[in-house]
């Protein structure tokens, strides 16, 4: 969303056990197609709270330090065979990996997409 309202045209697409990616991200550019990695006992800690403040009661796969590492797993071997760039975001701002994925994206112009933003 940041980028959006930066005037970059980009998807955030979530990566969910059971639901397939669509086939576009495959067919893309995959310059155009940035992964991000957060660290597991961060994304652990963000769930939890997040939980907490939903009130769910009882475990959930949603929180399940086991369930949580596979989900990150699938997501490094999707990267790794699409040949997607990623960007740790491990408690950084997102003005800082915003400014990472705009110099991915802008490092292989293409004469439709390109647009320089100073940051």
């Amino acid at each position: 969303m940041y980028l959006a309202v930066h005037g970059w045209k980009v998807a955030n697409i979530p990566i969910v056990r059971g639901i397939p990616l669509p086939g576009e991200i495959f067919r893309v550019d995959r310059h155009k197609v940035v992964g991000l990695a957060i660290e597991h006992r961060r994304l652990l800690e963000f769930r939890k709270k997040r939980e907490e403040i939903l009130g769910t009661v009882g475990p959930t796969d949603y929180s399940n330090p086991s369930a949580v590492f596979e989900e990150l797993e699938a997501a490094k071997r999707i990267y790794r065979e699409g040949g997607f760039s990623v960007v740790e975001v491990t408690d950084k701002p997102i003005e800082a990996t915003a400014s990472e994925i705009i110099k991915i994206v802008t490092a292989h112009p293409d004469k439709e997409h390109h647009r320089h933003t100073p940051y």
